[in-house]
């Protein structure tokens, strides 16, 4: 997964409950401890050992910006799914001949259902009542 900001966390934290083996790829320090502190695998940094490129089945990406998909095209497998949560501001620079040679599948998904959700913060499953949640400037 793509992003560590608020969409990112609550996406974080609905994924591990299906038990997939998930890896936040973020930038903020705070958020990242804070997925860490739940049991999710982190990484600050797409560059040195691991290298990821071309290896993962699902690729959600959150990140808000335009290289965020570019970031998710590099990271999923041929024939791999590509789920965009991000809505951009102005458009997005990709190369969709890659897309179609890859056959990546790409999904939008905007909100999803909301009674869902609500019951899962009802039972404490997504924890969105923290200092990071509250902070208006993000």
């Amino acid at each position: 997964m793509l992003g560590d900001g608020k969409l990112g966390l609550l996406c974080a934290q609905v994924l591990q409950l299906t038990g997939c083996d998930l890896l936040v790829i973020g930038h903020h320090d705070e958020s990242l401890g804070i997925l860490a502190k739940r049991g999710i695998r982190t990484r600050q940094d797409l560059t040195g050992p691991g290298d990821l490129s071309g290896l993962l089945d699902v690729v959600v990406e959150a990140t808000g910006t335009p290289g965020g998909f570019a970031t998710a095209r590099r990271l999923v497998r041929p024939r791999g799914t590509i789920v965009l949560k991000s809505t951009y501001h102005g458009a997005v620079d990709a190369n969709l001949t890659l897309v179609v040679v890859d056959e990546v599948t790409l999904v939008g998904s905007r909100c999803g259902p909301f009674e869902p959700a609500l019951r899962l913060l009802a039972q404490n499953l997504v924890e969105s009542d923290t200092p990071y949640f509250r902070d208006a400037s993000d």
